[in-house]
């Protein structure tokens, strides 16, 4: 008898059954660590939204277009959930920018804080602060940073109202976005115009009287 099979055939079994309970037993420790709860905000394996449901094998997550995803909870467990509720009812939002390389700096940062001031959703007593992130091909990078409550309510609609009014602060004091453009120089090689005349015989000039009568 082949001892060696069975042991074989046994630590399969024994693997595929620990990979059938894990999502179960991930259920268990997400539900003992009091971790996640229905309501909260959340951000795993690339998906933004609240979680809906909370299930022995999966959480439901109801993301902001109204559609939802099944996370299995082995996913939640060996990767990265960020949860947005553990900031006590706000995110943090960052908007990227670019300017014109002829814009005051010192100007562009006051307008981009004013317009992020001027929106009911912006906690005021959060840091709204404009960065200069680098410099780019085609103009200066920038970016705006702010905290919003509510975050299961989305924050596109915000992101929306600050960009717009930022766009017509810009209109208003000619603060130039930049867009990709290049330059094309074109030169025309001269030649030396010739200063010999064309030959053309005039017939007319030679034509006597006599030769034609």
């Amino acid at each position: 008898r082949d001892w060696s099979s069975d042991v074989c055939s046994s630590d399969l079994l024994q693997g595929e059954e620990q990979k059938k309970g894990t999502p179960t037993m991930g259920g268990f420790i997400i539900l003992l660590d009091d971790s996640l709860h229905i309501g909260d905000v959340i951000t795993v394996d690339g998906h933004y939204g609240v979680v809906n449901e909370l299930r022995f094998r999966y959480l439901i997550l109801r993301k902001l277009d109204g559609t939802q995803v099944a996370i299995p909870h082995e996913t939640i467990i060996s990767g990265t959930v960020i949860n947005h509720s553990h900031a006590h009812g706000k995110t943090r939002v960052l908007l990227p920018i670019q300017v014109s390389y002829d814009s005051d700096v010192a100007q562009v940062m006051h307008v981009l804080e004013d317009c992020a001031r001027r929106q009911s959703r912006v906690l005021q007593d959060m840091p709204i602060e404009a960065l200069l992130t680098g410099f780019a091909d085609n103009g200066i990078s920038m970016s705006l940073t702010f905290w919003v409550t509510d975050p299961e309510d989305g924050t596109m609609s915000v992101q929306s109202a600050v960009y717009l009014d930022i766009w017509h602060e810009f209109k208003r004091l000619d603060i130039e976005i930049p867009y990709p453009r290049r330059d094309v120089h074109v030169t025309q090689a001269t030649t030396k115009a010739s200063t010999k005349k064309p030959k053309h015989p005039d017939t007319q000039s030679n034509l006597r009287w006599d030769d034609v009568y």
